[in-house]
């Protein structure tokens, strides 16, 4: 056998044994307040994994499509994330912008309303992890105009997420998916 089909092979069978290696996936349930303003207004979402900062542009990630709320009840939107053997320990943050439009193009879009999300740990090789993040109103920021009721959250502030609120690798509900600081999906 030749060099070149030697290498061609084991280069085959180390491409099939990277592949072969399980991937984590998160499922969020962004549960949304209802927006009574009389405006119409969109849940924007951004998801990045790693280390990118809530000030870094997240332009560059994979858009999900945004969310028209309901003016009279909570709005839900599923989000499925992958997590891949280099990213499993780092935090997942999400950004949720509440603009005018689908878009954040309007006018005032720029300085929308935002509730920042960073969940310390959430993937785990080969799991199935879920989490629930519920946004209890849309904050009010310097210059809106809506005529909400004042939001107690402030504006792009930051909820940790700990990684033993991660549901998963146990049946049932409960409090902690943690025994001590150690997750049940950690081996």
């Amino acid at each position: 056998m030749s060099r070149t089909i030697a290498a061609a092979i084991a280069a085959t069978v180390l491409a099939g044994a990277a592949c072969s290696q399980p991937n984590a996936y998160l499922e969020i349930a962004l549960d949304f307040p209802p927006n009574p303003t009389g405006a119409t207004r969109h849940a924007v979402v951004g998801v990045v994994t790693g280390d990118v900062s809530f000030d870094e542009d997240w332009r560059s990630t994979e858009p999900l499509p945004a969310t028209t709320l309901s003016a009279t009840s909570r709005t839900s939107m599923p989000v499925s994330v992958e997590g891949r053997p280099e990213i499993e320990a780092t935090p997942v943050r999400v950004k949720v912008r509440f603009c005018l439009d689908a878009s954040c193009a309007a006018v005032g879009d720029d300085r929308a309303p935002e509730v920042r999300f960073e969940i310390d740990r959430a993937f785990y090789l080969g799991e199935r992890t879920s989490l629930t993040l519920a946004v209890a109103c849309i904050p009010n920021v310097a210059g809106e105009t809506d005529a909400a009721p004042a939001c107690a959250t402030k504006d792009r502030a930051v909820t940790a997420v700990s990684k033993c609120s991660v549901a998963g690798c146990r049946e049932g509900v409960t409090r902690s998916y943690c025994a001590g600081d150690k997750h049940f999906c950690e081996k």
